[in-house]
């Protein structure tokens, strides 16, 4: 959801027009495709439950959730549909959109879940927000899209590509707050740190704003970290707020929220994503080999250690991924989870029968592996009451199959 996701989805547009159409419906009712769902979950997740189900017949599948609430995109060629079901009362509500006012999607927050839809209109890019009832909170017309802290605080515009957007702020109403610029052809790059605080890197260096007003808290000069991260960057913070890193595709700085650089080095492999834990202890970097058909490489750095690779892992897949980190990579609790060809699976084609999920086992003090395991489909973890909670879509022909997993305590 960051600074290359605008450009990717430009590029992805060009694909949509070959995807074939299917006449959408729904179905409670078992089918051939999926009739060993259960087999296949109880085999992923051995001490869990079923706890609820949809499945959906359609061309391009794909979902986002929280702990609390699921929405599922549902493409018909150009037409869209996106389902929102709470999960703690069942009620559903849905929009109807295209490609162009759908152009990406996403469940936040964490204390109450919302949609967030951004699209494209002959006056530019868009932004609507829904409580989780369907009520339409706010929709803004601004130079590009919004994303939102955490908590929901506040919205912020991310990146400048074409030299002359702004830095804007809103608050979590929408209301308008301040903005900052750079002088045409400079590019600028944002992302949240926390609720209050936001992230800055434009030409002359990175800083730590006041995300409600905009006052600069510290500043690292360009030239303390320009040999490492250049050109096109992606922000990676800690959910807690006290750390972050920064690459460009072939570098990589941390940085601790005491506008302290940690380290910094090249690498050399091309990132594909990154994640840093919740208390900035861990990093996860997903790098290919350069080259067209290059070794994928899964590896976790020790944050406090130099950036020290504990473990490094061969990831085996057919999918092509490009640099962006949609949610394709994440690091949390003592699980690293791993979904190669993210971004086509969430902008464009949706599940495909050759996707899999990767999750990786790790010891939440020191880093070391502790298992592993390939997963069919898409999935996405969350902790929820002290419970694992798991999201699953499969595709096992015309019928795709989105499953809420619970794992149950071993007796």
């Amino acid at each position: 959801m960051k600074s290359r996701v605008s450009f990717l989805m430009g590029l992805l547009t060009v694909f949509i027009s070959y995807f074939a159409i299917l006449i959408l419906s729904y179905a409670q009712t078992n089918v051939p495709e999926l009739a060993n769902a259960q087999e296949l979950i109880k085999k992923a997740f051995p001490n869990s439950k079923i706890t609820w189900s949809k499945e959906i017949e359609g061309e391009m599948v794909n979902f986002r959730a929280t702990s609390t609430a699921l929405a599922i995109m549902i493409g018909n060629g150009d037409k869209r549909r996106i389902e929102f079901t709470n999960l703690q009362d069942t009620s559903e509500w849905s929009v109807h959109c295209d490609y162009n006012s759908c152009r990406y999607y996403d469940v936040i927050g964490e204390k109450e879940s919302r949609l967030l839809i951004q699209g494209m209109q002959p006056a530019g890019p868009f932004t609507t927000l829904y409580s989780g009832k369907g009520e339409l909170l706010f929709k803004l017309e601004t130079d590009s899209w919004l994303y939102p802290s955490l908590n929901l605080v506040y919205f912020y515009t991310t990146a400048n590509f074409d030299s002359h957007n702004l830095l804007k702020v809103y608050d979590a109403e929408g209301r308008f707050m301040w903005e900052r610029g750079t002088p045409h052809g400079k590019m600028w790059f944002a992302h949240a740190l926390s609720d209050s605080e936001l992230i800055y890197i434009d030409y002359k260096g990175c800083f730590l704003l006041n995300a409600l007003t905009g006052a600069e808290i510290w500043r690292i000069p360009r030239e303390e970290y320009s040999t490492f991260v250049s050109g096109f960057l992606e922000i990676y913070p800690a959910s807690k707020g006290k750390y972050f890193v920064v690459e460009d595709n072939y570098g990589l700085v941390s940085i601790e929220n005491e506008s302290e650089i940690l380290w910094a080095k090249k690498t050399s492999m091309n990132i594909l994503a990154a994640s840093i834990c919740e208390n900035g202890r861990f990093i996860a970097l997903y790098q290919q080999e350069r080259g067209k058909s290059g070794v994928k490489k899964l590896e976790l750095l020790d944050n406090f250690d130099e950036g020290k690779v504990l473990w490094s892992k061969s990831i085996e897949t057919s999918i092509e991924d490009v640099s962006s980190d949609i949610h394709g990579l994440r690091i949390k609790g003592n699980e690293v989870s791993l979904i190669p060809g993210f971004v086509s699976y969430y902008v464009a084609k949706g599940i495909t029968p050759q996707m899999h999920s990767f999750h990786f086992g790790i010891d939440s003090e020191r880093g070391t592996l502790l298992e592993e395991r390939k997963v069919e489909g898409v999935v996405e973890s969350f902790v929820n009451e002290g419970e694992k909670l798991h999201f699953l879509v499969i595709d096992r022909g015309t019928n795709k199959g989105v499953y809420r997993i619970e794992e149950t305590k071993a007796k």
